[in-house]
């Protein structure tokens, strides 16, 4: 009797164990459906729209009604709504629920209305927005032309390469700087990005594929005679600029870096962003997901082979960024001391650098590219 008990006790535990393994598993499974999606598809952080609701305007000054720490932010951002656009700047009221800032450029809106916020403060093109000329090209790449932008200088060059939630509009604080340079720029797309060609996966792949479409676009800038570069590369742009490094054979032609929040590893970056997933969990998951759908979570880390990068980099990160870990930053800053000059932007959420400090950002932009531009002439 006594054997058929345990027995049972045996087979109970064992059913028990099966069920919350097969639990366990399926949620591991569900886990990584969202990783494939986000990852691949869409944005890693699958942030909500950052939204208020306009409660007073007046004396060029407008006062929002959200808990959302995006509108309280120090520096200059935007705000839109289905028919307009304002630029917003000194904070000058605030409360838990409400802010008041100035307002510097766009419109009013109405009492009532819901706005969004963005960072991109300027989003149109260099000529509507900062009155440079340029032209539109066609990069050829293996899946067809990715338009860019093309600002004409001198045969040295810099390139822009956006990131996964920025378009090419991230690019137009700097133009100014790079053509006060006389410098020439190139403002790139790439595949699956909603504007440059798609692919057969329609993926992002953070550089692993996408590299290919800047080394076409270096190759388009070596044939109009185009000698030196500077690349500069924000969020999964900073991943494209480091894959470029790492695998094209054109990568000696670069003499200077400038990374803005970037993704230097895809797994640091998913497990930062949802870090109240329990560890196990979420190993699990990711390995599936890298079964699932191919993501080479090693490949993906950048910083494992940037002891190699012989070329300045200038680093911009910001301190409240809640998308790419700060602390991937500060380990390539570690890892390459001599290389790295790394400005940490107090307040600062992603991509938001420019936007909290854009005089101290312009000016260490501008600095970087004459220090590179005078390294490359004296050697």
């Amino acid at each position: 009797m006594r054997l058929v008990r345990a027995t049972i006790v045996r087979i109970g535990l064992l059913v028990a164990f099966l069920a919350v393994g097969a639990y366990f598993m399926n949620r591991a499974w569900d886990y990584s459906t969202q990783l494939g999606d986000r990852v691949l598809h869409g944005e890693i952080l699958m942030p909500t729209t950052a939204e208020a609701t306009v409660t007073a305007t007046g004396n060029g000054t407008i006062t929002l009604s959200s808990s959302r720490p995006e509108f309280s932010r120090p520096g200059t951002f935007a705000v839109e709504w289905s028919d307009g656009r304002a630029t917003l700047h000194d904070i000058l009221e605030s409360t838990a629920t409400t802010v008041t800032r100035r307002v510097i450029g766009g419109t009013l809106p109405a009492t009532g209305t819901q706005v969004s916020f963005t960072r991109s403060v300027l989003d149109d093109d260099p000529r509507a927005a900062l009155g440079l000329e340029f032209r539109t090209v066609d990069i050829e790449t293996e899946h067809g032309s990715a338009p860019a932008w093309l600002l004409s200088g001198s045969n040295r060059w810099v390139v822009f390469v956006h990131g996964q939630d920025a378009g090419m509009e991230f690019a137009l604080p700097m133009l100014p700087v790079v053509a006060e340079a006389g410098l020439s720029a190139l403002v790139i797309t790439y595949r699956n990005d909603g504007v440059g060609p798609a692919d057969p996966s329609g993926a992002h792949r953070f550089g692993q594929t996408e590299w290919r479409d800047l080394h076409d676009a270096i190759r388009f800038i070596i044939g109009t005679g185009g000698t030196e570069l500077v690349l500069v590369g924000q969020g999964m742009g900073g991943s494209i600029v480091m894959a470029f490094q790492e695998q094209s054979s054109l990568s000696s032609r670069v003499t200077g870096i400038v990374l803005d929040a970037p993704i230097l590893d895809l797994s640091d970056t998913v497990d930062f962003v949802d870090v109240t997933i329990p560890t196990g969990f979420r190993t699990v998951a990711k390995q599936l997901a890298a079964f699932r759908f191919d993501i080479r979570w090693a490949q993906l880390d950048y910083l494992r082979g940037a002891s190699t990068l012989e070329v300045p980099v200038l680093l911009f990160h910001g301190t409240q960024d809640a998308t790419v870990p700060l602390a991937t930053s500060e380990a390539l800053d570690n890892l390459l001391e001599d290389l790295v000059i790394y400005r940490p932007v107090a307040g600062a959420g992603h991509g938001e650098s420019w936007n909290v400090e854009p005089t101290e950002y312009e000016d260490a932009f501008g600095d970087f590219l004459r220090f590179v531009d005078q390294s490359a002439s004296s050697g």
